[in-house]
């Protein structure tokens, strides 16, 4: 069973210490330095990849968020056919997506700069998979994908509509791309709030990307 697979069938309200049963022969990471969060490192498609869990501390250290984020790819063809593997084991599990968005952040700065992001929905689960691809000039190349408690996520509970909104993709030639108009932009951040949402997403990728400094801090007081 790979990484994805067992994180999918995990159980929400997991207790801290029963997640790290559940991943004992995992390589281990030093606890989050900020956030009540432990993390490990594993592969996904033979590609090393991190993956922390985070706990609500008001809940009794409850499981109700899981981030993997991988860099470990020298191109950007190599980011998108590990993508496209991934998006068809998730479609195979929780089906046709909830939303699926192309270059919606292409106008982020270049460190939470996306070029795909694909949402499913179930009744207690929210996942977001994406992309970020060098020649859309992103600081942060590679694959994330969260899996939200969507129940009991701060996030999710502040707002519940995360996901609810599709846009076609923009057309791409080559290393040219047209950016979204400003009509896709407003449908995308029609149900978001202007304001608080941008930052509480771009925190959250701030996360995605902290994990490759976290995994690196790591590795260099291992040794490995």
């Amino acid at each position: 069973m790979d990484i994805i697979e067992k994180i999918s069938i995990l159980k929400w309200g997991t207790q801290k210490q029963e997640y790290r049963n559940i991943f004992s022969d995992k390589q281990w990471l030093p606890d989050h330095p900020t956030e009540n969060a432990v993390g490990f490192l594993d592969t996904v498609e033979n590609k090393k990849v991190t993956v922390v869990a985070y706990f609500l501390t008001d809940h009794q250290d409850s499981l109700a968020k899981i981030i993997l984020a991988c860099k470990d790819f020298q191109t950007d063809t190599q980011r998108k056919y590990i993508f496209e593997d991934i998006i068809k084991d998730l479609s195979h599990k929780y089906g046709e997506p909830k939303s699926s968005t192309t270059m919606a952040r292409l106008n982020a700065p270049p460190e939470y700069r996306i070029s795909e992001s694909i949402i499913w929905k179930t009744d207690d689960t929210v996942i977001d998979a994406s992309l970020s691809l060098l020649k859309h000039g992103t600081q942060n190349p590679g694959i994330g994908i969260v899996f939200f408690d969507r129940n009991n996520d701060p996030l999710m509970k502040e707002f519940p509509d995360y996901g609810n909104y599709n846009n076609q993709p923009a057309s791409v030639t080559g290393d040219n791309f047209k950016p979204l108009s400003k009509e896709q932009l407003n449908q995308t951040q029609k149900v978001i709030d202007k304001k608080n949402k941008i930052a509480r997403l771009n925190n959250l990728l701030s996360q995605i990307n902290n994990l490759s400094l976290h995994r690196t801090t790591a590795c260099m007081r291992f040794g490995i």
